[in-house]
């Protein structure tokens, strides 16, 4: 993923990135099977899907952990 991909990530809805998440596990599971069987050309896929998959958990969390924040703010 490309730095100007990460940061489009921060603009997306908390249910985009879900359904980002989806997708990305759906293509992980797809790429594991295809490892084995010799069809994938890209050796490293699993790997960068997997980083992939952080990142968007990694942006969900943030997103999460700010909204208490300013909840927290608001009651104060």
């Amino acid at each position: 993923m490309k730095r100007n991909d990460i940061k489009a990530l921060h603009d997306k809805t908390n249910g985009e990135l879900e359904q980002q998440l989806v997708e990305l596990r759906k293509s992980l599971a797809k790429a594991k099977l295809e490892l084995p069987a010799g069809k994938l050309e890209d050796t490293r896929l699993p790997g960068k899907i997997r980083d992939d998959i952080a990142r968007v958990k990694t942006i969900l969390r943030e997103k999460q952990v700010s909204a208490k924040e300013s909840v927290a703010k608001e009651n104060k």
